[in-house]
C-alpha cells in the first residue's frame, strides 16, 4: 500500500507525531563553495560562502532551543526537535517550497533502503536511503522505545537555481516501530512506514543584508561541522548503530555511527 501527497506543511504538522526517540544525521549534498579562510560576517554576505553559512544557521537555530543532535540521548530528542523544526520554519532567511509526505509497506529492515530510494521523490534519493538506514539501531537496551523517528538535516548546493534560490533545507523524517528482544536485539516488523520531507529554499539576500547581525547571532562553522552537530552519537544512548559507510568527519570523537557490538 502506498500513499502520496505534495503540500506545504503547517507549523502544526509538526506536533502531529511524537516518538518515544529520535535519531539524527546531518548530510551536504552538492559542491561547497566556501572560502575555507572566511570567517564573521563574510559567511553571510557572500554567496558563495552560503553553505556554511546555511549550516551555521541550522546549527545555531538548533542550539537556541536546547537540540544538540550530537551529544543528546535519543528519548530526549523528539520535543526538542520539533522546537528546532519551528525555528527554522520562521527563520526570515528560508523560504517554504513544496514538501512531501508518503507512506508505504516496508516488510522487513532488508527493504528499507530500497524503499526509501523508491519514494523519496528528489535527486538526492541514494544519500537519504543510505542515512536512514543506517539510523536504524542494531541493539537497544531499553525496550520501551518503540516509535521511532529517523530524521535527517540536508543541505543541498544545486549546481543550478531551482526558483529563487541556490541551496535547499531538507528536514526529512521517517518514523518506523521497532521491537527489541530480551537480549537487546532490535527487530524490524511489517509496517506502514511515513516518510515527511519539509523543503526550505535559501533567501540570498536576505543573509547578505542582515550579515552583521546574523555574525553575531550565530557561530560561524563549517559544513562539515555542520554535519557532525547533527548526527547521532551512540555514546550518549542505550543503543548501537549499524556500520556507517558514510566516514563522518570525528572532531575528536569517534564516528559516531561506527560504534557497534556484534
Amino acid at each position: 500500500m502506498h500513499f502520496s501527497k505534495t503540500l506545504i506543511l503547517l507549523a502544526s504538522a509538526t506536533l502531529a507525531f511524537a516518538g518515544d526517540a529520535l535519531v539524527s544525521r546531518g548530510l551536504f549534498e552538492g559542491t561547497d563553495t566556501t572560502d575555507p579562510h572566511a570567517g564573521g560576517s563574510d559567511v553571510f554576505e557572500y554567496p558563495e560562502n552560503h553553505p556554511a553559512a546555511t549550516g551555521s544557521i541550522l546549527r545555531g537555530l538548533a542550539t537556541e532551543v536546547d537540540y544538540w543532535p550530537y551529544e543528546q540521548p535519543a528519548a530526549k530528542m523528539p520535543l526538542t526537535y520539533r522546537n528546532f523544526v519551528k525555528k527554522v520554519e520562521t527563520f526570515p532567511g528560508f523560504f517554504r517550497m513544496p514538501s512531501d509526505e508518503q507512506t508505504f509497506t516496508v516488510r522487513e529492515k532488508d527493504e528499507l533502503y530500497g524503499a526509501i530510494e523508491g519514494n523519496y521523490p528528489y535527486a538526492e534519493s541514494e544519500a537519504v536511503a543510505m542515512a536512514v538506514d543506517e539510523m536504524v539501531p542494531k541493539r537497544n537496551k531499553n525496550p520501551d522505545l518503540k516509535q521511532w523517528e529517523l530524521t535527517a538535516v540536508l543541505v543541498n548546493k544545486l549546481d543550478a537555481r531551482e526558483g529563487n534560490t541556490e541551496i535547499i533545507v531538507s528536514l526529512i523524517e521517517v518514523q518506523v516501530k521497532l521491537e527489541t528482544s530480551r537480549r537487546g536485539r532490535v527487530h524490524f516488523p511489517k509496517q506502514e512506514v511515513t516518510m515527511t520531507v519539509r523543503r526550505f529554499g535559501v533567501i540570498a539576500s536576505t543573509l547578505e543584508s542582515n550579515a552583521e547581525r546574523y555574525a553575531q547571532r550565530f557561530q560561524t562553522v563549517d559544513v562539515e561541522n555542520f554535519t557532525e552537530f547533527m548526527t547521532s552519537s551512540a555514546d550518549n544512548n542505550e543503543f548501537v548503530f549499524s556500520p556507517s559507510c558514510s566516514g563522518q568527519l570525528r572532531m575528536g570523537r569517534r564516528d559516531p555511527l561506527n560504534e557497534w557490538f556484534l
